[in-house]
């Protein structure tokens, strides 16, 4: 019956409650978006935890022996361009984050019009 239900775009009431399948053809349920929202939120967390971890355990000590070593040829060079490098990583990870705040945004938008 709910299969039923979810092909054809109808709201299925069981026992008086209204289902999760209350969607319109080609529409994800409201289960299925809240575990999208909950995949996209976990997904945030890592990034952000990740760059948490570059800039405080990575990026400072690259540059502090980029300081220590330039005077010794390449190594200082080398260690510099290693935390530019994980300075742009964490550029694109905050980009990506921003990309999936707005995915969030629009699944909250979804998950409260079918919640009415």
């Amino acid at each position: 019956m709910r299969a039923v239900s979810q092909a054809t775009g109808a709201t299925l009431d069981v026992e008086g409650n209204p289902s999760t399948s209350k969607t319109t053809s080609g529409q994800k349920t409201l289960v299925e978006l809240q575990a999208d929202r909950d995949r996209i939120s976990d997904n945030i967390a890592k990034l952000e935890a990740g760059i948490q971890t570059l800039e405080t355990n990575v990026i400072p000590p690259l540059e502090a022996l980029a300081k220590e070593l330039a005077n010794n040829g390449t190594l200082g060079q080398q260690n510099q361009q290693m935390a530019d490098d994980y300075k742009k990583v964490v550029e694109q990870r905050k980009a990506e984050i921003v990309e999936l705040q707005k995915q969030l945004a629009e699944l909250d938008a979804q998950i409260a019009e079918l919640e009415k």
